[in-house]
Order: C-alpha cells, then sequence, then structure tokens
C-alpha cells in the first residue's frame, strides 16, 4: 500500500469507530487530525516495507550484503574476499644528481584513458641514492581483482608527483589480484549448492570450481580424445623402489618423483595408442631403459630435467597398455605422461582453468582438483588442465604525428595491444577495431593512420583457449 492508502484507511477507521457515538471527524488538508494521520500511515508505510525486506532476505533469491553472508555461513559455502596485486616499479630519472626519498603510499598507474582506475602504491620507503638513475620498489594494488593483474610495461604514470623523477615503470608483470565475491556469484553459489546436493551433475562441476580462489571459470570436454597430459601423480601410477616427490614450478603441477636407486622403477597403466613421458636426471650419466607391455624400448641418458622421450614411433594397438621407466645408473625423475588415444575416452572429463591471466598456478589446479573430489560421480575421472595458450601476431603499418618520441609511443603502443588481447577471456573474440583502438586511444597527433596487416580477420578463441601477443610489430 501507498501512504495515502495507507491515509485513507486509517481516517476512514477512525471515521467508522466514531460513528457509533454519532460522531465525525473533518480531515482537511492540513489540519491537525489530517497530519496526524498522515505520520502514522507514513509509520505503517515504512513498517511494512522493513518487514518486506526481512522477509526477503529469508531466501537465496532476494538476500544481499550481510544476509546473504550469513546464508552462506549457515551453509558453510566459502565466500571468496578477492586479494591484492602485487609486484615491483622502477623509478627512473634522465639527470642524476642528489639522493631523492621516494615514501610508502605514491601513487602510479596505467593509462588512465585505457585502463581507468587501475593504480597501484608503493608499500616501502625507498631512496634513490646520490648519482644513481633508478631505484625499485614494491607495490600493492589500490584495489583487489583481477583486473590489477597487468602486463610488463603497462604501469607508465607517477600519480603522487616526486621532484626529480622523470620515469615509472613494471619491468615484470603484476600477479595475485583476485576478484571478490559479489552478490550476484554468492546467491548462484548458494542456489547451485541446493541444486546439486546429489552431486555428479555438470552444474555441480561449475559449483565445486566457484569455491576454489584464483578459478574465473572452467570450461568442460567430456570424453576427449587425441593427446592428453597426466600427472606423475595419477592414480595409475605404480612405483616400486625408494621414490620420492620433489616440488618445482617447472614440473606439471609443479611436482615429479625421484629416485637415486639403480633398479627402481615406475610403472605407468593407459588407454590409448601412443605415448610420451617426460622425465629428467641432473647427472651425466642418468640412464633408464623404457618399457612398453614388458618389452625393452630404448634405453635414454636423461640428462636434463626436462627430457622427453618421443615413442610415438612405437604406435601399439588402441587399449590398455603399461609404460615402465627403470634406472641403469644416474638418476631418475619422472615428471609426466603425454598420451594419445583416436577414440573417445568413456569416463573422462578434462576441465581447462582460467584465472583470468591464462596461466593459473599449479597451486590454483591443485586445489581444484582436490575440491572436486567432493562433487564428481563415481567412475569419472577428472583431468585438471591450464587453459590452452593460444599465441597470436599483431602486425601494424602505421602513420605517425610529426614532433613525438616514436620509440616510447611504440612501446606504449605494444604494451595496450598486449594488454588488450590478454584481458580477452577464454572462448572470447580478438577484434580488429579493438586493436586499432589501443593502438590509437589516447594519442591525438600521434597516431594519424593505423593499417592492420596481420591478423587479417577477426579471431575466435575456442572454450579453452587464452590468447597472447606473442610478437607485435610496428612498421612506418
Amino acid at each position: 500500500m501507498t501512504i495515502a492508502e495507507y491515509k485513507t484507511a486509517i481516517q476512514t477507521e477512525i471515521n467508522d469507530k466514531l460513528s457509533l457515538i454519532n460522531l465525525h471527524l473533518d480531515f482537511y488538508p492540513g489540519g491537525l487530525s489530517d497530519t496526524i494521520t498522515l505520520l502514522m500511515a507514513k509509520g505503517l508505510a515504512y513498517l511494512d516495507s522493513l518487514i518486506t525486506y526481512f522477509k526477503d532476505q529469508a531466501f537465496w533469491v532476494t538476500a544481499s550484503g550481510i544476509y546473504l553472508a550469513r546464508k552462506c555461513a549457515d551453509y558453510d559455502i566459502a565466500i571468496n574476499e578477492g586479494s591484492f596485486a602485487k609486484g615491483e616499479v622502477t623509478f627512473k630519472r634522465f639527470v642524476p644528481g642528489k639522493a631523492i626519498n621516494i615514501p610508502a603510499e605514491t601513487l602510479v598507474g596505467c593509462n588512465p584513458e585505457y585502463f581507468l582506475g587501475i593504480n597501484f602504491k608503493t608499500t616501502e620507503d625507498v631512496v634513490m641514492l646520490e648519482g644513481e638513475a633508478t631505484v625499485t620498489a614494491p607495490i600493492q594494488a589500490v584495489g583487489r581483482g583481477t583486473r590489477f593483474n597487468v602486463e610488463p610495461n603497462t604501469i607508465r604514470y607517477l600519480l603522487t608527483s616526486i621532484t626529480g623523477i622523470d620515469q615509472v615503470y613494471n619491468t615484470n608483470a603484476t600477479t595475485g589480484g583476485v576478484d571478490a565475491d559479489t552478490d550476484d556469484i554468492l546467491r548462484n553459489k548458494g542456489m547451485q549448492y541446493l541444486q546439486n546436493l546429489s552431486r555428479a551433475t555438470n552444474s555441480a562441476l561449475d559449483y565445486g570450481s566457484s569455491l576454489v580462489s584464483g578459478v574465473k571459470s572452467i570450461y568442460k570436454k567430456e570424453k576427449p580424445k587425441g593427446w592428453i597430459l597426466y600427472n606423475s601423480d595419477d592414480e595409475n601410477v605404480s612405483k616400486t623402489g625408494n621414490w620420492t616427490s620433489i616440488e618445482d614450478t617447472e614440473f606439471y603441477y609443479g611436482d615429479a618423483y625421484k629416485t637415486t636407486q639403480v633398479g627402481d622403477y615406475l610403472e605407468y597403466t593407459y588407454y590409448g595408442e601412443k605415448i610420451i613421458p617426460k622425465v629428467g636426471g641432473t647427472t651425466d650419466n642418468s640412464y633408464i631403459e623404457v618399457y612398453i607391455d614388458g618389452f625393452l624400448k630404448t634405453t635414454e641418458n636423461a640428462q636434463s630435467r626436462q627430457k622427453v622421450i618421443d615413442l610415438r614411433e612405437q604406435k601399439t594397438p588402441l587399449g590398455w597398455h603399461t609404460l615402465k621407466l627403470k634406472l641403469v645408473s644416474g638418476e631418475l625423475i619422472v615428471d609426466c605422461f603425454k598420451v594419445y588415444s583416436s577414440a573417445v575416452r568413456e569416463g573422462e572429463i578434462d576441465i581447462y582453468v582460467d584465472d583470468g591471466s591464462g596461466t593459473a598456478s599449479w597451486e590454483v589446479l591443485k586445489n581444484l582438483k582436490t575440491e572436486l573430489e567432493n562433487w564428481r560421480a563415481c567412475g569419472i575421472k577428472l583431468n585438471i588442465l591450464r587453459a590452452e595458450i593460444r599465441n597470436i601476431n599483431i602486425k601494424l603499418k602505421i602513420l605517425f604525428g610529426q614532433y613525438i618520441d616514436k620509440t616510447q609511443t611504440k612501446t606504449d603502443i605494444e604494451a595496450d595491444i598486449r594488454e588488450y588481447i590478454t584481458n580477452i577471456k577464454a572462448g572470447g573474440t580478438i577484434y580488429q577495431s579493438a586493436i586499432i583502438g589501443a593502438t590509437t586511444c589516447g594519442r591525438d597527433n600521434k597516431v594519424l593512420k593505423v593499417e592492420i596487416i596481420e591478423p587479417t580477420t577477426d579471431i575466435q578463441l575456442l572454450p579453452n583457449e587464452i590468447a597472447r601477443a606473442f610478437s607485435v610489430v610496428i612498421i612506418e
């Protein structure tokens, strides 16, 4: 009811009661009785709105803010609060002079015309010593989220004026920014949780992935065929002897198994036709024997930590086979296995992870693998993979204006194009018009004309692909 409707109802009720004793009130506008009943109407309308509001907070579809957070807590649904991207910048001066103090909280940022609000602050006091031309300082984003994960040479603006400093830039990308859950995301989490208590559904995997910090989205490919990577901790791996687990980011999934005991061996049972094991050994005499189904196929010197044993010529009939890797001398490190099958793999689902950067950390993939164990059906194997990188070559012919620093302008253009390509989500489209926009945005009188030589058309990414600018060539 509106305030006017409440007011009419109150006045009607009052006169109905007064009529029992032959009385009547004339509620003329502005009169005392009219004013009192108006205040009563406003109070009732406000009370009604509060009752409606708190009633709505009891439901997933209408709850918001702290009430939505409380409902998540009731069901032990994790809330991702997001995190700040971090990195470092280099401050530079063209004419060396006296020492310059650059205090913590100094603001730097990206091009405000193209990356509005993507700013950072230094987290420590640093000093550019007398006679020095550069000094490096750690930075943190002013806000949480993946949009603050920016490419090298993207931070180029000094937003806090410091006398004597002429330039700022980031040599490396900033990392670690994670988006916080919005009300819409939490609401979907809650509704998906209730809808998928039975597990094993397609949307249950979506829900499970939403609980893992750092996962932006996933793409599911059921019954995959072709080449698939399997980690050395796969359930079909068995080890005989004294094996230890080692960790290093250069390994697939960030870990591998190692032995130095001659005679130790590892076996991997796989379904397919071809297999390429990735092994290693840090000594020159790290020799291993490679068997398939009990037959010796080759003896290899795994003298590097990333030795790929190409067994593609050792094709076997489609079916189950066993690879055996046996240490003859030195040491043996087993990283992963690449298996080819021309037929679909029944009961397997490839899950490609997009973290917003295209290079999801092994920690994120491991956390997702652990979480999805709670949501997969019995008999279903989940292969957790990074979104695949698709390298894009960019070639432009540009007519520059006069009296500009062409070298710096080319550097800025390349950084902006790379940033545009990087920010396209898995399965998105690379538009030629957007490349031109990244080239010309905020460069009035600097860029007079742009011709795109490569790519020759818009590029549609596959659902499991993340784009990266492999090369950016600018010719005049």
